[in-house]
């Protein structure tokens, strides 16, 4: 759902950043969550996740990457610590969706295993917080 929302919203402010997902517990190859696709289609009238296929997160990806924008501060803290001796600069380029917009205290938990409510939730402030990265990156 956050790649989908901040490509979206990076398309809309017309910046020019690539955007993909990976997570740390993902097993490559499999679709979105059914609550998540039924969640995006409650919010876009269609399946925007159909062609998704999980990624699993690795030291490569983040350090081909100029910036990894993780949902939660214990997801940060995972990665700067155990990649701290492996990535050069890890501590910089990894930071939550909250911190990079201003908002240090917020984390966007998972919803898997939830029922749509809680996806609702969860998108509702993906939109708000990748909104937001759009217009940070946009300045960049």
């Amino acid at each position: 759902m956050g790649e989908y929302l901040l490509a979206s919203k990076l398309q809309e402010a017309r910046a020019d950043v690539e955007v993909s997902s990976a997570g740390l517990e993902a097993v490559p190859g499999l679709p979105a969550t059914s609550g998540a696709r039924r969640a995006m289609e409650r919010r876009f009238g269609k399946n925007v996740l159909a062609s998704h296929r999980a990624t699993h997160l690795s030291p490569a990806l983040i350090a081909q990457s100029d910036l990894v924008l993780v949902m939660t501060r214990g997801q940060r803290e995972f990665l700067q610590h155990e990649w701290a001796g492996v990535i050069d600069g890890v501590k910089q380029k990894v930071q939550t969706l909250g911190e990079f917009v201003g908002r240090p205290e917020v984390d966007v938990d998972d919803p898997v295993g939830g029922d749509d409510a809680r996806y609702d939730r969860c998108m509702a402030l993906l939109e708000e917080l990748t909104g937001a990265v759009a217009q940070r990156l946009r300045g960049r």
